[in-house]
């Protein structure tokens, strides 16, 4: 599944994406989001997310990931924003966590088309 994503596009996805894990926006995810993209931008991807199942959710971040090819250090920083937007309330709830676990299973350092 190509997505043809910048990396823009890429952290507003994930970064919506998690913002839904417990299944709705708080007002200080939106306002994050808002200040981190601009509106129409975050309204466009929203849409997207929210139009996707869970399974194409992940299959597009993995394959968008992997074909920027992100080292460690920029792979630190997407996790740096997901960390403020799980953590933006104040709570790190369960489902949150289970978000969390599944992201690093699909955000890794080495992309999957280099594994042999």
């Amino acid at each position: 599944m190509s997505t043809n994503w910048n990396d823009e596009e890429l952290l507003a996805y994930i970064l919506i994406y998690c913002s839904l894990a417990d299944l709705s926006i708080s007002e200080g995810e939106q306002a994050y989001l808002t200040s981190r993209f601009t509106k129409d931008f975050y309204h466009k991807m929203l849409s997207e997310v929210e139009n996707d199942s869970e399974e194409v959710r992940q299959l597009k971040i993995k394959d968008a990931y992997d074909d920027h090819l992100y080292r460690n250090d920029e792979t630190d920083l997407i996790y740096e924003e997901i960390h403020n937007i799980f953590t933006i309330d104040g709570e790190f709830d369960q489902l949150e966590k289970n978000l969390w676990n599944q992201l690093d299973q699909i955000l890794s350092p080495k992309p999957s088309a280099l594994v042999s």
